[in-house]
């Protein structure tokens, strides 16, 4: 059971559908030279791909992270 005590009945379900939701955790291989081929500006390699996280921040511009990981191929056994 879980209890959100102040939030209206939208907020309410919104939260339950998103409770209710499917969530999964991936791992990817990260390129060893990521941080420099990112510094430098470089082409990003074959078989790679860049990937951001922004994250806002409410005093401020917001932090990018990025990073170069190996692409997905194909299904994953275990799915």
């Amino acid at each position: 059971m879980i209890q959100l005590p102040g939030l209206s009945e939208a907020d309410k379900a919104e939260a339950q559908t998103n409770i209710q939701k499917s969530a999964y955790l991936e791992f990817r291989m990260v390129k060893e030279d990521s941080d420099e081929i990112i510094k430098n500006n470089e082409p990003i390699p074959p078989g790679y791909e860049l990937l951001k996280r922004i994250e806002p921040q409410p005093d401020g511009p917001p932090i990018i992270e990025q990073v170069i990981v190996k692409k997905k191929t194909g299904a994953w056994l275990g799915r």
